[in-house]
C-alpha cells in the first residue's frame, strides 16, 4: 500500500516537471517572437533558457530528496513490521507454553480428584468396618476365644484403635447462633464469612474459565454460586426499591392533580353573607393546601433519606461481592498456572 502511494506521488511529480518545462518553452518562444529583429533577442532567449534550467534542476533536486525520504520511510516501516512479526511469534510460543502448562495442571487435578475419591472410599470402608466391630463387641456375639483375645490386647493396640476411631469419626460441628436481622428485613444467614480462606473459586473476566478439570479438588463451587446469587438478588431488590422511590419522588415533585374543590366565583357572592362564606371557604381551602404541602414535604424528606440508605446498602453489598471475587482471584493466581500467566504478563 505504501509503495503504491509512493509510485503515484512520483508520477504526479514527473507530470508537474513536464508541465513546467512546457510552460517555460512556450514563454521562451513567445518572448523570442516578440523581440524578433532586435539586438537583445539572443540575450533574452539565453536568460529564459537559464531560468528554465534552474527551475528544472531545482525540481529534480526536490524530487530526488523526496524519493530518498520516502525510501527511508519504507525501510523504517519494514523494520517495524519485522519487529511486530517477531513479537507475534514470541506471543504464540508463550501461548503454546501456557496451554501445555494448563493441560498439565488439568491432568494433575484429575489425578488428585481420583486420589481423593479413593481416599474417601477407603475412609467409608474403614468406618463401616469399625462400626461393625464395635456393634459386635457391644452385643457380645463373638466367641470366647475372640473375647479372650480382645481382653488380652496390648495397650498399644487399644490406643491405636482409639486414635483410629477419633480420626475417622465425624466431628460434630458446634451449633450456630441465629444471625441478627438487618433493619431492612434482610438477615446475614445467606451471606457467609467474606474473608474466609476456604472460599471457593469464582469465574472472573480475564481469568481461566471454570471447569471440573481446572477447579481445585475439594472446593465447593455451589456454595460460592449461592452466595453470589443471593447478593445479586439483594442488589436487584435494592434497585427495584430505588426505582419505586424515584417514581414516587417524581410524582411528588410533579404535583399530582388534587381533588376538585368547590370554586368560589364572584357571582355566587351576591350578598354579604355569601361573600363572607366564600372568603371562609377560600381560607379553609388554602389552609388545607398548606397542610398537604407540608405533608408532601415530610414525605419527600423521608423518601430522600430512605433512598440514601438504600444506595448505601447497595454499595455495601457490591463491595462485599467485589471482596469475594478478589479473594477468589487471588486463590486462583496462587496455582501453578498462574506462574505461566505471570511470565506472559512480564514479557
Amino acid at each position: 500500500m505504501q509503495s503504491l502511494r509512493l509510485a503515484e506521488e512520483n508520477r504526479r511529480l514527473s507530470e508537474e516537471v513536464i508541465r513546467l518545462e512546457t510552460l517555460l518553452q512556450r514563454k521562451a518562444g513567445e518572448t523570442s517572437a516578440e523581440q524578433d529583429g532586435s539586438v537583445t533577442a539572443p540575450n533574452s532567449a539565453r536568460s529564459h533558457l537559464s531560468r528554465r534550467n534552474s527551475v528544472t534542476s531545482m525540481l529534480s533536486y526536490q524530487s530526488e530528496a523526496y524519493m530518498e525520504h520516502q525510501e527511508s520511510e519504507i525501510l523504517r516501516l519494514d523494520q517495524e513490521v519485522k519487529s511486530l512479526k517477531d513479537t507475534n511469534r514470541n506471543l504464540q510460543d508463550e501461548l503454546s507454553r501456557m496451554r501445555t502448562d494448563l493441560d498439565k495442571a488439568n491432568s494433575d487435578n484429575v489425578q488428585l480428584k481420583r486420589q481423593a475419591a479413593d481416599l474417601l472410599t477407603d475412609r467409608e470402608s474403614l468406618l463401616r468396618r469399625l462400626s461393625t466391630e464395635s456393634a459386635t463387641g457391644l452385643l457380645g456375639g463373638g466367641s470366647p476365644d475372640s473375647a479372650a483375645g480382645a481382653e488380652t490386647k496390648s495397650p498399644e493396640g487399644s490406643s491405636a484403635e482409639g486414635s483410629l476411631r477419633v480420626t475417622l469419626s465425624p466431628t460434630p460441628s458446634p451449633p450456630r447462633q441465629p444471625p441478627p436481622a438487618s433493619p431492612g428485613g434482610f438477615t446475614e444467614a445467606s451471606s457467609p464469612t467474606w474473608c474466609s480462606s476456604t472460599t471457593p473459586a469464582i469465574v472472573l473476566d480475564g481469568l481461566l474459565p471454570y471447569s471440573p478439570d481446572t477447579a481445585a479438588g475439594g472446593l465447593d463451587r455451589t456454595r460460592t454460586d449461592d452466595v453470589v446469587h443471593t447478593l445479586t438478588i439483594k442488589v436487584a431488590e435494592l434497585e427495584r426499591d430505588k426505582e419505586q422511590l424515584v417514581e414516587r419522588l417524581s410524582k411528588v415533585l410533579g404535583g399530582d392533580p388534587s381533588t376538585s374543590r368547590p370554586s368560589c366565583s364572584p357571582s355566587s357572592a351576591g350578598r354579604s353573607f355569601g361573600a363572607s362564606l366564600c372568603d371562609e371557604l377560600t381560607a379553609f381551602h388554602n389552609a388545607e393546601k398548606v397542610e398537604e404541602l407540608e405533608a408532601e414535604s415530610d414525605m419527600l424528606r423521608d423518601t430522600v433519606a430512605r433512598y440514601r440508605a438504600l444506595v448505601q446498602r447497595k454499595d455495601e453489598y457490591l463491595a462485599r461481592i467485589v471482596a469475594v471475587l478478589r479473594e477468589d482471584a487471588g486463590q486462583k493466581q496462587r496455582r501453578p498456572v498462574g506462574e505461566a500467566a505471570g511470565r506472559l504478563k512480564d514479557q
